[in-house]
């Protein structure tokens, strides 16, 4: 699995006694005296992915043709996260930084910027999926509701409109969440991949092998994407109905059939705030449409989605792994889809 940079930034800085005793009983690579040959060269390149997903795909294509470190371990909220120095340092040491792009590691753009002005080369998984943007796929219902805030947001003043976009937390209007649909992510491991092999400098025969990984890796996200729809199978069309706690699965919901009927966060942003009088909007569209949960996810706190799922009979609140990889059930891309496409029918009546 790949290493956790953040990880690595928690411990404890040991003495070098200690270290020296533990390469001695490990064996492991260290530019002391007496330690292995085992070089960064002879591991190959070093590729630093931001995000454990990315981390995951890229390990399934690497192969040993080098290692990936994560910058953001599992578990970790990519729109609240923020690099330390020593993981800024990381970043800027490596061979090739792999990147999600469209706004998703807001914390992180400065430090991958100042990166690429190292000359740091930088491939963003975004650069090869057809994007959404932000909201796609919400109601009819919901588009109006816009249309009438819109409508009365242009009667506001320049000033107070220039305020607002300064303390707007949303990230533009492309979504980056494309991860929910693992056809969008094979042709992002496609791009990826040649990204790679360019940026790293690799020779022929080493272009030619990572190129081969990746077939052979989109093959098996091709074969996860019919296995998803063979699990969402028995969810009928009325109740392939959405409701998240930020906008986070338009692609899975363009992908699948489905559709995003609301938001508690009208943002692909974990970190932007809720309005009280969309709550209780939001409220009357579960009943309405009679949906039976609420998604969140597990990253972030609950209290929105159990307080919305609160106020209306027989709604449940359902976690998934959607943004960070996780030990319960998501240690890799594959079992994360996987497991959010059988949370996903069983909340909708699928199970």
């Amino acid at each position: 699995m790949p290493r956790s940079l953040a990880l690595l930034g928690s411990r404890a800085i040991l003495g070098l006694p200690a270290l020296a005793l533990i390469a001695a009983a490990t064996g492991c690579g260290s530019s002391t005296e007496g330690a292995s040959n085992d070089t960064a060269d002879d591991r190959g390149i070093t590729v630093v992915a931001t995000t454990s997903i990315l981390a995951d795909v890229l390990d399934n294509t690497l192969g040993d043709l080098g290692t990936v470190e994560t910058l953001m371990g599992p578990g970790t909220d990519p729109h609240d996260f923020a690099p330390s120095a020593k993981e800024v340092a990381e970043m800027r040491d490596a061979d090739v930084l792999v990147v999600n792009g469209a706004g998703l590691e807001a914390g992180v753009e400065s430090a991958i910027d100042a990166a690429r002005e190292d000359g740091v080369p930088v491939c963003t998984a975004t650069d090869y999926v057809d994007l959404l943007e932000a909201g796609d796929d919400h109601d009819e219902a919901a588009h109006e509701d816009e249309a009438a805030h819109e409508d009365e947001a242009a009667h506001e003043d320049e000033a107070a409109h220039e305020d607002e976009a300064a303390h707007d937390h949303d990230h533009g209007p492309e979504d980056p969440h494309f991860f929910t649909d693992p056809a969008r992510m094979a042709d992002a491991v496609d791009g990826l991949a040649t990204c790679v092999a360019e940026a790293a400098g690799l020779d022929s025969g080493e272009a030619d092998s990572l190129e081969e990984s990746a077939l052979a890796y989109e093959s098996r996200l091709d074969e996860l994407d019919s296995e998803v729809e063979e699990i969402l199978a028995p969810v009928t069309p009325e109740n392939r109905v959405l409701v998240t706690d930020h906008e986070v699965f338009s692609y899975f919901a363009d992908r699948y059939g489905f559709e995003v009927a609301g938001t508690i966060i009208p943002s692909t942003s974990s970190q932007s705030e809720p309005d009280a009088r969309a709550l209780a909007d939001l409220a009357d569209l579960l009943r309405d449409k009679e949906v039976s949960a609420v998604f969140t996810d597990s990253t972030s706190s609950p209290e929105l989605s159990e307080a919305l799922a609160g106020e209306v009979d027989g709604v449940s609140v359902v976690a998934l792994h959607t943004e960070s990889l996780s030990p319960d059930g998501a240690d890799t891309y594959e079992e994360m889809v996987r497991s959010n496409a059988s949370k996903i029918a069983d909340a909708l009546g699928g199970g």
